[in-house]
């Protein structure tokens, strides 16, 4: 049975392995991701999380082996937009073997529960375009895009100016 739990620094280890894959998974998706950062840089991210007060870590467990996990913080709109509160899934992962069983989709009302009880009015988050797994799922729970960013890789060449 999978029960669900708001991350604390006793979880540190297991979580931090469990971002890790989080991380690998999102750089393989993502060339830009430098695959180095899951040594140190995910630790030091993560000891951060777990002390800040707008931020929390809801744990995914079956058993004893921590299946998933989504991170979500509350954020203020951008000074151009109306006063108000958002929450900010800053990442949602659940291991292969525990996907398409609905844990996701629990993670995901459990921080919107959260989101709202801190204030936030919406929830909002960043997927790769190319993640379509996860663009389905997060269509599925009801997001709709609301701003789109495009980027181009620009020539390597010397000074133009």
């Amino acid at each position: 049975m999978t029960s669900f739990f708001f991350a604390s620094e006793k979880d540190f280890s297991r979580l931090l392995e469990l971002k890790q894959e989080w991380f690998e998974y999102e750089a393989n998706n993502d060339n830009r991701l430098d695959k180095s950062f899951s040594k140190k840089g995910l630790a030091t991210t993560l000891k951060e999380t777990l002390a800040d007060n707008n931020s929390i870590i809801i744990i995914a467990r079956d058993s004893s082996v921590y299946i998933g996990f989504v991170s979500v913080q509350i954020g203020e709109a951008p000074p151009h937009a109306k006063p108000t509160n958002i929450g900010l899934i800053r990442a949602l992962y659940v291991r292969p073997e525990a996907r398409r069983s609905g844990v996701a989709t629990k993670l995901i009302e459990k921080a919107h529960r959260w989101a709202k009880e801190h204030g936030a009015t919406r929830v909002s988050v960043s997927v790769n375009a190319q993640n379509t797994q996860a663009l389905s799922f997060y269509k599925k729970s009801g997001y709709h895009p609301r701003l789109v960013v495009l980027s181009k890789e620009l020539p390597n060449r010397g000074k133009t100016l």
